[in-house]
């Protein structure tokens, strides 16, 4: 796949925002994960842009979008406008002049990597809050530490002027807030709880209210989700990990839908035992074609897991990183190949 590069550095906002405003067909592809950050920054770039420019930005997903998602997102904007179960493979980029990247830290992550090719000449833009793991792989790229892509988004319009009114700071807001996971990752700036008490200022209404729509609509698959990670779960404490997994098999015997997503984590669950390191999930994606997804979480700052997920083509950030495996034979292979690389890790970085 191939795009015509404008440039291999970063990109002022000035020059980012110019191309935006001057596009007449823009696309969002927004990134596989469910995910406020990725959904929340999409959907305020498209009022955004409407506002601004009077630009309809076009967003598409992946997969479908559970109701429980959808009716949060509701509270603030029309979620409707995002075109669901659409693969980057199916889309006809000849309609479009510009494909707007937010929150993904690779060009094929939207595609949940699939092979797509843009047409020669397509303007590509890239903002994303992934510095570890992101190539700086668009036309134009502004990737910066922040530990949220909403919250870069609030600086960009910041730095550009642009107002931020109520339902633009409910969006930024939402998606910091599930992002640092309420605050409590390491990647926090002391900036960051300023913003949030700013964005907060513009909703007019309490922290409480946010907190309570992320926390108070756990789905019951979930619950039998969790149920399955804890049959599963293995406490290696002479090794400092513990890891569990999710076959196909598991979701057929406890009657969940194997396309059904989650904003839960089960990583974040399970880092949480005292006298680990590190934590993952092995979720298995397809059943005979050896694809299974690996969602790593860090406890100890000697730990990267955006450096360990990336020998399986993977990223994110220090403390929580996520990757794919193809071709494995089985899932008790992809555990061990975890296993290996977190092993090879400890030796690489003298922490045996």
């Amino acid at each position: 796949m191939s795009t015509m590069s404008e440039s291999v550095i970063q990109n002022s906002p000035q020059e980012v925002f110019a191309v935006l405003s001057q596009s007449t067909s823009p696309l969002c592809m927004i990134d596989d994960r469910l995910d406020y950050d990725a959904f929340c920054s999409a959907l305020a770039m498209k009022y955004i842009l409407k506002r601004e420019y009077g630009i309809d930005l076009r967003l598409t997903y992946v997969s479908t979008i559970p109701d429980y998602f959808l009716t949060i997102l509701s509270e603030f904007i029309d979620p409707l406008s995002i075109e669901v179960g659409k693969s980057p493979t199916e889309i006809d980029f000849s309609k479009h002049d510009l494909v707007l990247y937010l929150d993904s830290a690779e060009l094929l992550k939207p595609a949940r990597f699939e092979l797509y090719k843009l047409p020669e000449g397509m303007h590509t833009v890239n903002i994303d809050h992934h510095v570890a793991s992101n190539s700086l792989f668009a036309g134009y790229n502004i990737v910066r530490e922040t530990p949220a892509t909403c919250a870069l988004l609030y600086e960009l319009f910041a730095e550009l002027d642009i107002d931020i009114d109520k339902t633009v700071a409910a969006l930024l807001l939402l998606g910091l807030l599930d992002d640092t996971q309420l605050f409590s990752i390491s990647d926090v700036r002391t900036v960051d709880l300023k913003i949030a008490s700013h964005l907060l200022g513009i909703c007019d209404c309490l922290l409480f209210d946010f907190v309570r729509k992320l926390t108070w609509n756990i789905s019951p698959e979930v619950a039998l989700i969790r149920k399955i990670a804890y049959k599963n779960l293995v406490i290696d404490i002479d090794d400092r990990v513990a890891y569990t997994h999710i076959s196909l098999k598991d979701l057929n015997d406890f009657h969940v839908d194997p396309e059904f997503q989650s904003t839960v984590s089960i990583s974040d669950e399970i880092k949480v035992f005292d006298g680990i390191d590190l934590a993952f999930t092995i979720k298995e994606k397809s059943m005979g074609e050896g694809v299974y997804t690996v969602s790593i979480r860090s406890r100890n700052p000697d730990y990267d897991a955006s450096e360990i997920a990336s020998h399986v083509g993977g990223g994110g950030h220090t403390m929580a990183a996520g990757g794919q495996m193809r071709g494995v034979e089985s899932i008790e292979t992809a555990i061990e190949n975890i296993l290996g690389l977190i092993d090879k890790y400890r030796k690489d970085h003298n922490l045996v």
